[in-house]
């Protein structure tokens, strides 16, 4: 279960990665979204995503993008909940608002939840015409 949950997790960091702009600004905004999903975890969401698709005879294509909007999603919010609590680290290394500011982690935060919809309107090529109705 754990290396499923794992190479499902690969999958949906290696679609985040494609998804950040590469363009400015780097330094306090794109090169900042990756951080948080690289930081590992147990994948459980896209993992479960990717499963149950699979178990109902779909196929990676067509959930991946599914997949990468979850797990962009969770993430902004792993961002903006680290500064509700003022929470020193996450996943053994520090938090965003702490090696940087407050500030540049909302942003950070912000532009995973925007980032996170295109996926999902990707979809539409994936899916066809029928899942965005």
């Amino acid at each position: 279960m754990t290396s499923m949950l794992s190479e499902y997790a690969a999958y949906a960091r290696k679609g985040i990665d494609h998804l950040i702009p590469d363009k400015e600004p780097r330094k306090y905004l794109y090169d900042l979204i990756g951080d948080y999903p690289k930081r590992g975890g147990k994948g459980f969401r896209p993992g479960l995503c990717i499963a149950a698709c699979k178990a109902f005879g779909g196929r990676l294509e067509r959930v991946v993008n599914m997949a990468v909007s979850l797990e962009l999603f969770h993430n902004a919010f792993l961002i903006h909940d680290d500064i509700e609590d003022d929470s020193y680290t996450r996943r053994n290394l520090p938090t965003m608002h702490q090696y940087n500011n407050r500030a540049i982690a909302i942003n950070v935060g912000d532009a995973m939840n925007v980032l996170s919809l295109k996926p999902l309107l990707m979809n539409k090529g994936v899916l066809g015409p029928a899942a965005s109705e």
